[in-house]
């Protein structure tokens, strides 16, 4: 009998994909500001206060920003047409090598027909 692990999921850096896939560097208040969601980022408890209710809905709008955040960077993508997931992207060269993955440009090194000795442009 084979075992096949079940597919557990994937994790996407949102902040790697929303940097890629805007071109710029975002923290998730950023980002959400960027991407003009509706909901936004709440402003930032103190940490030495007791903890209270105001805490409680900042850290479940972190949560909910997030998300929103995630399906509005997968609607971009997707929109791409790209043949890879939200999931592989990292920079702004992965969407690029993605790009070129779509339009069949394969990477030099892979269609040289002859082994590059590297050394020789070294010495």
């Amino acid at each position: 009998p084979s075992k096949t692990r079940p597919w557990r999921g994937a994790f996407v850096d949102l902040k790697a994909a929303g940097d890629a896939l805007l071109g710029g560097r975002y923290d998730l208040e950023g980002l959400a500001e960027a991407l003009e969601v509706p909901c936004q980022k709440m402003e930032r408890p103190s940490f030495a206060r007791p903890f209270d209710d105001y805490f409680l809905r900042y850290a479940y709008r972190d949560v909910e920003v997030t998300a929103v955040c995630y399906f509005a960077l997968l609607k971009k993508f997707e929109a791409l047409g790209l043949p890879r997931t939200l999931d592989k992207i990292y920079s702004e060269a992965s969407v690029a090598k993605a790009e070129y993955a779509r339009m069949g440009i394969h990477p030099w090194l892979e269609v040289q027909q002859e082994q590059c000795d590297l050394t020789s442009l070294i010495s």
